[in-house]
């Protein structure tokens, strides 16, 4: 029994018909959704089965896209509404208010220290021994600490006094 010819289709009506260049046709037939032309035609069938095979996957792949955009939207929505929440609860100070404030106790640290170092410390290192460098030294960073501790105590306070409310 002889077997039924198979329709053919001829590759420029297949571009046109998909909208699809040779070149692209081909490539997509080169990753087995359907059987490369033979003679410039293809297996009407066969292209029209793959090509539509095709077109699924581009769809589900799109739409995987998609979810995963609506996703990393969605966690970025949710992360500056968290943020915003913090900042109206005053957890957070504004860069704007405590840049210049850290500057002025940063200065004043340095200040307190080169102080200490010129003035109190130089003569009183001179003669004193190892146990009394050290105690003489540690005390002078505990000053320079506290200086820093009391500058910011402002913003620790009011955060530990809106922790310790809510």
């Amino acid at each position: 029994m002889a077997t039924p010819s198979k329709k053919k289709l001829a590759a420029a009506d297949f571009a046109e018909l998909t909208g699809l260049s040779d070149r692209q046709l081909r490539n997509i037939a080169q990753k087995g959704f359907f059987p490369p032309p033979e003679r410039g035609e293809y297996d009407e069938a066969a292209a029209l089965r793959g090509m539509i095979k095709y077109q699924g996957e581009l769809l589900k792949k799109k739409s995987s896209t998609l979810t995963e955009e609506k996703e990393g939207l969605t966690r970025v929505r949710r992360l500056r509404e968290e943020f915003e929440f913090e900042v109206a609860k005053k957890e957070y100070v504004a860069r704007d208010e405590i840049g210049p404030e850290l500057r002025a106790i940063s200065m004043h640290q340095r200040a307190v220290l080169v102080h200490k170092l010129e003035r109190e410390l130089d003569t009183k290192l001179d003669f004193a021994n190892k146990a009394e460098k050290s105690a003489l030294l540690k005390q002078a960073v505990d000053d320079v600490c506290a200086i820093f501790n009391r500058g910011v105590e402002k913003w620790t306070t009011e955060a530990t006094l809106n922790s310790s409310a809510n």
